[in-house]
């Protein structure tokens, strides 16, 4: 009845074979680009959330007094959120002994 010739069959099979590769690419690429966005979106969400903790922590210095051995720093918390006070910069150098009232 029917005759394949076995060119005709090699040729079907190499068209199958490369559409189940590209499929396979498309199916990887798709899968990498949905874990991308994942990541991506919820970097983004964590910046926006520390920002807003940021924003939320507004301090001031009102007024300092120099003494010989000690300067008071009166700071203000403009902010919504408490906050504590555990390093302290002056001139770019960390001070090691502050307290906190």
């Amino acid at each position: 009845m029917f005759r394949f010739n076995r060119r005709a069959v090699s040729e079907v099979v190499g068209v199958l074979l490369v559409a189940a590769i590209i499929v396979a690419a498309s199916v990887a690429y798709l899968t990498y680009g949905v874990h991308s966005m994942g990541s991506q979106s919820s970097a983004l969400s964590d910046a926006m959330r520390q920002a807003q903790r940021r924003a939320n922590i507004l301090l001031s210095l009102t007024y300092y007094e120099k003494r010989v051995h000690f300067i008071h720093l009166y700071i203000y918390n403009y902010g919504t959120l408490d906050t504590e006070i555990d390093q302290l910069y002056v001139g770019g150098d960390r001070v090691d002994m502050f307290w906190v009232k």
